[in-house]
């Protein structure tokens, strides 16, 4: 049951190649565990094909502690980061934007993330992203 709880606060979606995922505002923080990683690969690997997307995860209806984490559960998870072309988050605050930004910068990751408050820049990114990474292949 938990596991269906959780999967139903993520709702996934592609368009223009770059994969959506919006956080429903009844997420409830207690369900973070190993589940969120089978919930994300899984829905990420039948959603891309087999082929590396970008992925915007709106954080925008989370307040800042429960952003942070999530955030930081999805963030350090290398089994998503191997199967996305990169992870971009979109806040709500400012102040959460800043505190991800060097929260990201501690965390040294192969790929880093990229956070916006603006939704027109976050997709400007991604899109950005997918066509370098089209142009080399």
């Amino acid at each position: 049951m938990k596991n269906k709880r959780l999967a139903n606060s993520f709702k996934f979606r592609v368009d223009q190649n770059i994969i959506f995922c919006d956080v429903s505002n009844d997420f409830n923080e207690k369900w973070l565990d190993k589940d969120l990683e089978e919930i994300f690969s899984n829905t990420i690997s039948r959603l891309s094909k087999g082929t590396h997307m970008p992925i915007l995860i709106n954080l925008g209806v989370l307040d800042f502690y429960t952003g942070i984490k999530v955030f930081k559960s999805l963030s350090n998870n290398s089994k998503i980061k191997s199967i996305v072309l990169s992870e971009t988050f979109l806040v709500n605050s400012y102040r959460l934007k800043l505190f991800l930004i060097v929260q990201n910068i501690m965390d040294i990751t192969i790929i880093p993330d990229a956070i916006f408050k603006n939704f027109q820049s976050a997709r400007h990114y991604c899109n950005k992203n997918n066509q370098m990474y089209n142009a080399l292949s």
